[in-house]
């Protein structure tokens, strides 16, 4: 039997439902979708991939921020 892990995070269950493990909400409903993030320049808006490192753009030097795209099939 495997166990199940219970969280209220969001960003944990869109990772355990891409690994295949079983949670649980304790006080919102959970998720319904799987999601995917990019990492987007406030100035340039150049797209950064979503693992990479940076907090200021490398063109322009502004903040980097992280934003929801589409859900992944």
């Amino acid at each position: 039997m495997m166990p199940i892990v219970v969280t209220d995070d969001y960003s944990i269950q869109n990772v355990l439902k891409i690994m295949g493990i079983s949670y649980q909400s304790v006080l919102t409903r959970g998720i319904e979708n799987v999601v995917g993030w990019i990492k987007i320049c406030k100035g340039c808006k150049k797209k950064y991939s979503s693992n990479n490192s940076l907090t200021e753009c490398e063109i322009c030097g502004s903040p980097i921020y992280r934003k929801r795209i589409k859900k992944m099939e």
